[in-house]
């Protein structure tokens, strides 16, 4: 009897991509932060730079309904957004 998949391809490991594994990035997230950016093409915190990124006002990990709650998201640009998570964390 055989024992190792007969697929070639059944022994490799999935990949994932890095930093988003089970981050919930899936089509309804990529889809509500493309529109939020599109609502705000200016970071909505400093006002000066395209927005780039999407921050959860609340933790989104906090409460599945959160997650794509278009009222608990702002667009901002990427250095804002990295002083938003340092404040949140911190």
């Amino acid at each position: 009897m055989r024992s190792e998949p007969t697929n070639r391809w059944a022994s490799k490991p999935v990949r994932v991509r890095a930093g988003h594994s089970g981050k919930g990035h899936g089509r309804p997230w990529q889809r509500l932060s493309r529109n939020i950016r599109a609502n705000h093409p200016l970071c909505q915190v400093c006002e000066t730079r395209p927005s780039t990124e999407v921050h959860h006002k609340r933790k989104w990990y906090a409460s599945v309904e959160g997650r794509l709650d278009p009222r608990n998201c702002i667009a901002v640009c990427r250095s804002c957004h990295e002083l938003l998570e340092k404040a949140n964390n911190g």
